[in-house]
């Protein structure tokens, strides 16, 4: 005779309980489900309201910054209207003319200094692409090779930052007989 244990029995499931409770899961994922979207919703509608008011924000602080730099610039413009009417009323000398523009060039050239707006220096120096832009070449002896011989037109930086690159002519080295000058 053979003392074999039975196998134990398996528990009958009932199919409707097991139904019941895998509709019980869906419904919960469900909810999560619609629970992270509603979230997710929120999120994006905060992160937009954000965007939109961060531009307006920058918005207003550039037009005041611009509306500050304009209000200096008038008082330049109304010297140039005073000098206009001025030069249109009454006989000038041409001194007077000279020191009129003089005094607002001075006001002008002030008013980019304060706003931190500066000339790029270019007398005599090594031409630079970062803040130089070559125009012209001269063939000479008479300076080194990439030296700048002429400003052509101003260029200016503020904090470091070209806002016009310098126009300039620079030296090249002259050619010699052998290499085919005349």
């Amino acid at each position: 005779m053979s003392t074999a244990t039975p196998a134990p029995k398996q528990p009958k499931t009932d199919p409707q309980q097991e139904l019941e409770q895998a509709k019980k899961v869906l419904k919960e994922q469900e909810k999560t489900i619609h629970d992270y979207t509603d979230h997710l919703k929120r999120l994006q509608a905060d992160f937009e309201n954000y965007m939109k008011r961060t531009h307006k924000e920058q918005q207003i602080v550039e037009d005041a910054a611009i509306n500050k730099a304009i209000h200096k610039l008038l008082f330049v413009v109304d010297d140039f209207q005073h000098t206009m009417a001025h030069l249109k009323e009454e006989a000038v000398t041409k001194e007077e003319i000279v020191k009129g523009v003089d005094m607002i060039f001075t006001k002008l050239h002030k008013f980019l200094e304060d706003e931190g707006v500066r000339p790029i220096d270019t007398n005599g120096k090594r031409f630079d692409p970062a803040y130089h832009e070559a125009l012209l070449l001269e063939q000479t002896n008479n300076a080194p090779e990439n030296t700048i011989l002429e400003e052509l037109q101003r260029g200016y930086t503020r904090k470091d930052t070209v806002i016009r690159y310098a126009k300039v002519k620079i030296a090249k080295p002259a050619l010699t007989k052998s290499e085919g000058a005349t």
